[in-house]
């Protein structure tokens, strides 16, 4: 009896000891990871300027169109000397689309004309897709750029400020009103394709004059997208434009003046063990919107 009960306590105590050994392992890996996290917060303010050192002096003050060309065709990387750091990304124009802030701007006589369109181009993609309710859809996107519209429940801290608009808030008002209006036509729409989903309002609102994308320079002068898609190169955007005979000066007040580049570059960062994904803007020589997160 007597052996009975000490071979229990003796594996009482065994189990006792891999459950402290088992606490004792996970509070030094989360400790290792908490250190890990913030030595890559670290090097993520290193990075940053690094990053805006590179594209400074690789971009200069106004680089050529083949510049960025090739800047926007092929990855950006950069390397630790160490080897325990590594960065790819791709950049690309940022504003190559229609700013959906534009949708915003029916009340401003000064940009009626961007205001215009917006509204056309969301008008065209809701009739082609054939939705439902487009009125409604129309009040909530403009409700949202207002800052008028209130979002309740655990994604609420999601949203950005008061006014502005993002992918993740966009996406939420497409999720909205397919319940609402029992709509799942608006996700057959090509957005992005056409309008740039986050709210630059502090950048500017022109287009950039030589990288627009392929669908928006459809809409814009009145071509088959076909037509666009097999023959127009971003940055060349006039030498397009005169062989289909297209009027290249119909909308030269709605670009940007041609300074430094504007342009978005996202992608992956693996520090020591760890992996990140990084996204930042590029404009007026330096960098915005700098995001540095785990996947």
């Amino acid at each position: 009896m007597r052996k009975g009960i000490t071979l229990l306590i003796t594996l009482s105590v065994i189990a006792a000891m891999f459950g402290l050994l088992g606490i004792l392992f996970s509070s030094l890996e989360s400790a290792r990871k908490k250190a890990e996290e913030k030595a890559a917060t670290l090097q993520a303010d290193l990075l940053r300027e690094d990053l805006t050192n590179l594209l400074h002096k690789y971009l200069k003050s106004k680089p050529s169109v083949n510049t960025l060309q090739t800047l926007y065709s092929t990855p950006l990387p950069l390397y630790g000397n160490g080897g325990d750091f590594g960065l790819l990304a791709q950049c690309g124009p940022l504003f190559d689309r229609i700013p959906i802030s534009w949708l915003g701007f029916d009340e401003n006589p000064k940009r009626k004309e961007r205001y215009e369109l917006a509204k056309t181009l969301f008008e065209r993609l809701t009739d082609e897709a054939q939705l439902r309710d487009p009125s409604r859809l129309y009040e909530m996107l403009r409700n949202a750029l207002r800052g008028t519209r209130i979002v309740f429940g655990e994604e609420a801290w999601l949203q950005p400020p008061k006014g502005a608009m993002n992918e993740h808030s966009f996406k939420r008002i497409l999720d909205e009103y397919r319940f609402l209006a029992d709509d799942p036509s608006v996700y057959t729409i090509d957005w992005k394709g056409y309008f740039l989903l986050q709210n630059l309002e502090g950048y500017g609102q022109g287009l950039d004059r030589d990288f627009l994308a392929p669908k928006v320079v459809a809409y814009l002068y009145d071509l088959e997208p076909t037509l666009v898609e097999a023959d127009y190169v971003p940055g060349q955007l006039n030498t397009f434009l005169e062989s289909v005979g297209a009027d290249k000066k119909r909308y030269s007040r709605l670009f940007r003046p041609q300074k430094s580049p504007a342009m978005r570059c996202e992608g992956r960062v693996t520090f020591r063990e760890g992996q990140y994904n990084i996204g930042f803007d590029y404009l007026d020589g330096r960098i915005a919107r700098f995001e540095f997160q785990t996947p």
